[in-house]
């Protein structure tokens, strides 16, 4: 095919009909120039594949020698971890080759000159990266909850459930409105959300402390008076 380009190109020059042999010469012009670029970037893809391969089965097994499946099944995230190509390791590998394989799309868009499709991809690569980050960001925080939660649990103290609870809820809703602002899914409501939440509890302990402790409310309040006179 490559040899018969050229030997059709100088075929049509030879008649010299330029209305006819003109635009036929120069789209296999055209297609003779763009081969070397289709070779590289289907190299490259290719390339990527079984790179990417190699790569995600030998993060995988690192993630599972790490003990990564475990702390997951700790912390609530089982999912079919007995089943092949669900474990999360698997999963964490399955990401690491989509990412290796987006990477390698957008260098081969360039390599064709498909610039607004590199411009997509590369989009696409940014917001991935985002939302990676942010479900790292909510693991961390589905850890550290987990953590808190256990450890007022387990120190005796009075009312040690609730404030657990309170404690793991809190902490959660902390890490979540992290992660979606990490991702970049509205940051206006999520800020104006958790300024809400922030001023709803501000105000429910307020209310609790002047109405449902008014007496001990009063007790200490002279007694902040007394002390400051007496230290005028």
């Amino acid at each position: 095919m490559l040899v018969l380009i050229p030997v059709v190109i100088a075929a049509l020059n030879a008649l010299q009909i330029d209305a006819v042999t003109g635009p036929a010469s120069n789209m296999l012009s055209r297609l003779l120039a763009a081969v070397p670029a289709v070779f590289a970037a289907t190299l490259v893809l290719v390339l990527s594949y079984t790179v990417g391969g190699v790569v995600a089965e030998l993060v995988s097994r690192a993630l599972e020698a790490a003990g990564f499946n475990r702390a997951l099944a700790a912390l609530g995230v089982t999912g079919q971890l007995g089943t092949p190509g669900r474990a999360p390791s698997a999963i964490a590998g399955q990401l690491v080759f989509a990412g290796i394989i987006l990477v390698a799309a957008i260098e081969a868009a360039g390599l064709l000159g498909f610039v607004a499709l590199q411009t997509l991809l590369a989009s696409v690569l940014v917001l991935a990266g985002h939302v990676l980050l942010g479900l790292v960001v909510f693991g961390i925080g589905l850890y550290l909850a987990d953590l808190a939660a256990r450890t007022i649990r387990s120190s005796g103290a009075a009312n040690a459930r609730p404030l657990a609870s309170a404690a793991r809820a809190a902490i959660l809703v902390l890490s979540g409105a992290m992660a979606l602002r990490q991702m970049g899914l509205a940051n206006e409501i999520i800020n104006l959300a958790f300024g809400l939440l922030v001023g709803a509890i501000a105000v429910a302990v307020a209310i609790a402390f002047g109405l449902g402790s008014r007496e001990t409310a009063g007790r200490h309040v002279e007694e902040w008076v007394r002390s400051y006179r007496s230290g005028r």
